[in-house]
């Protein structure tokens, strides 16, 4: 759309928008709507005239008839929603993808000029964009050359592949639609943003999305969101940029049956037939994809990738948490592709990463401590998106766990047996992930036998027993909700924050942090642990803590955990760092460090510590009182009030 001035730009769009919804329209109508004149219409009109031409629609303008826009249906879908999402280059994201997988393409010089004059903006924009630019390829090992000609790049072609598969999954979402075919089949179909058309051919992405579908009709494999993503892009890149020079030691591996078949529909769709390096990448994804393996691999460290074999060593690193069937199958099923894609230099991003360090910590450091292991074992690399896809199988387990230890319930009725049963059902429907109802009796069978269940639940008023006592309606109304719900989650934050506490040793806090580094505050914090017997020596522990953070960081908000295996913690115990004008962590500004010393014996605890952690991590104001703690005593006075501070306000 326009790349000129902002406000022409929206009352163009305001045209537009206006005839995708109203269909055949008139001057005098689209002048009521945007309130320009209609000369301006006209000229405006003139303008869109051209521009939807690589939309597949035509702007039609009848004298006494009206003006329409005509093409398919699914073309307009589209072009609706470029008009609400990505509006040309107004943003300076956009340019910066369009300049680098032009780049990127592209094998001749290009001057900031022509670039300029391709984007519509002054000199000036495409010089700060291209700063921009810069310092991305230099951060993915691609060099920027500059001389009379113009500008070119140069890159290994694995990097250059992994970078524009990486740009090109950025428009995947948006690009990405349903559409029912001729034959009434509904088919996915992509479009990439128009304004890559002339980059990446909008008949080659379509061709290749023929093929995949034919393929999957064809095939009896099954593909998730993120597989067909990945080798639809990767296809898409092998089709627009063939190798121009076969690798000097390219290793060929036997073709899948399923790699042929595929291929073959390729040249029928596309009218290309891959070279042998393209090919060897898409009968990795296929490989990945059936959980076969490649004999003669050419990573050594992918013999074990079978399923079986390795469900059978993920067993024995996670032998601390004692994991279930179905987490061994999960991971041994992610992994067992992962490790195919990333030994060819294949990567799935993972949208969701940062949220789910946020809000499961756990889970993710399980996963973090998991991809260190598997990279020593195979010798690949798992970066954070990898890790993220990983953590949740571990949250997943957790909640199982969590589900597994659910709080014994007895529920107590004088109402008759009808009653109890109904409140003992609506009980288990409303509270199936907190409480597990074991049984309804009635008082006098209360009175003669002990109790064994954790919490009762009455509809009498009951005094003199151990375990708390939820006194409710029959009919559970809604305030008994609220108190049953109150009591179950005030039991276990109150677990947990005992086990919290308890850890929290004062000879283990260090007020006052002076304002260095990452390192410096670990040393300080790992000296105290060694010091109380919690670590044989200080050395290797700050290693494995700064190799763990180098792995993906530990901090957020102004909150950092960092932590190491419990192989090397002698005894749990938490050591906190408190500085309170901040110190660098990778980037973030952090006030408050937890270091977290935890064993295998205690993996509930180290659960509800995470919550506890968490929980202060989404109370800044708090972060911020803590950090100025000027002592021990300050320090822990704070904790236990906040902590005791929530369990009353829950009551």
């Amino acid at each position: 759309m326009e790349r000129g001035n902002g406000n022409l730009k929206d009352k163009k769009l305001l045209i537009l928008e206006f005839l995708l919804q109203h269909g055949t329209v008139h001057y005098d109508q689209i002048a009521a709507a945007t309130g320009l004149s209609e000369r301006t219409i006209g000229n405006y009109l003139n303008r869109l005239d051209g521009e939807l031409r690589p939309y597949n629609v035509k702007l039609v303008r009848k004298r006494n008839v009206g003006i329409r826009l005509d093409g398919p249906a699914d073309q307009k879908a589209h072009l609706l929603r470029s008009v609400h999402g990505q509006e040309g280059f107004a943003s300076q994201s956009a340019r910066v993808h369009y300049l680098m997988i032009k780049l990127l393409l592209t094998t001749r010089p290009c001057t900031l000029s022509k670039l300029a004059d391709d984007l519509f903006v002054s000199r000036r924009t495409i010089d700060n964009d291209f700063k921009v630019v810069k310092q991305i390829f230099a951060q993915n090992q691609v060099t920027v050359h500059t001389s009379r000609r113009g500008i070119q790049v140069t890159a290994s072609e694995a990097n250059r592949r992994h970078m524009l598969a990486k740009l090109l999954r950025q428009y995947w979402g948006e690009s990405l639609y349903i559409a029912k075919q001729k034959d009434g089949e509904v088919v996915q179909q992509i479009q990439l943003p128009h304004y890559l058309n002339h980059l990446v051919n909008p008949a080659t992405t379509k061709a290749v999305m023929q093929s995949l579908t034919e393929f999957l009709k064809q095939s009896s494999l099954i593909f998730s969101d993120y597989a067909l993503q990945s080798l639809a892009i990767h296809l898409i890149i092998a089709c627009e940029r063939p190798k121009k020079e076969q690798p000097t030691a390219i290793h060929l591996t036997p073709m899948l049956p399923e790699t042929k078949q595929l291929l073959a529909l390729v040249s029928k769709y596309v009218h290309q037939t891959l070279d042998a390096a393209n090919a060897q990448q898409i009968n990795a994804h296929i490989a990945a994809l059936v959980d076969r393996q490649v004999s003669g691999a050419p990573a050594a460290s992918i013999e074990d990738q079978t399923t079986p074999e390795l469900r059978r060593q993920i067993a024995s690193w996670l032998t601390q948490i004692s994991p279930d069937k179905r987490l061994l199958e999960d991971l041994s099923v992610h992994l067992s592709g992962a490790l195919v894609r990333v030994a060819h230099g294949m990567s799935i991003p993972n949208p969701y990463t940062e949220e789910i360090k946020r809000n499961f910590p756990m889970a993710f450091d399980a996963a973090a401590q998991l991809s260190m292991t598997v990279a020593k074992h195979y010798h690949v690399q798992l970066n954070d998106d990898e890790s993220g896809f990983l953590a949740l199988h571990f949250e997943s387990f957790f909640e199982r766990q969590q589900v597994a230890d659910r709080i014994s319930t007895v529920v107590v009725c004088s109402s008759g047996v009808g009653t109890s049963r109904l409140l003992a059902q609506r009980l288990e429907e409303r509270f199936r992930e907190k409480l597990v109802i074991t049984r309804t009796i009635g008082l006098a069978e209360l009175m003669r036998h002990a109790i064994p269940e954790s919490l009762i639940i009455s509809t009498v008023p009951i005094q003199g027993m151990r375990q708390p006592v939820v006194t409710v309606n029959p009919l559970l109304l809604q305030h008994d909700v609220e108190k049953v719900s109150q009591q179950a989650d005030r039991f276990r934050f109150g677990t947990e924050g005992d086990a919290f506490l308890g850890l929290l040793e004062p000879a283990l806090i260090v007020p006052n942090l002076p304002s260095t580094d990452r390192e410096t505050a670990l040393s300080t914090l790992i000296q105290r642990l060694t010091q109380a017997g919690v670590f044989e020596d200080a050395s290797l522990p700050l290693k494995l803590a700064e190799d763990r953070e180098k792995l993906a960081t530990t901090a957020m908000g102004l909150v950092a955990m960092p932590h190491i295996s419990p192989e090397m913690v002698r005894r749990p115990a938490i050591a906190l760092g408190l500085a309170p004008d901040g110190l660098d962590w990778a980037g973030q500004k952090v006030k408050v460090i937890f270091f977290l010393a935890v064993t295998a014996t205690v993996p509930g605890d180290q659960r509800g510590i995470y919550q506890v952690i968490n929980r202060l991590i989404d109370d800044q104001r708090f972060c911020e009182v803590l950090a100025q703690s000027q002592s021990t005593t300050e320090a822990v006075k704070a904790l236990a009030e906040y902590i005791h501070k929530e369990l009353i306000e829950d009551e």
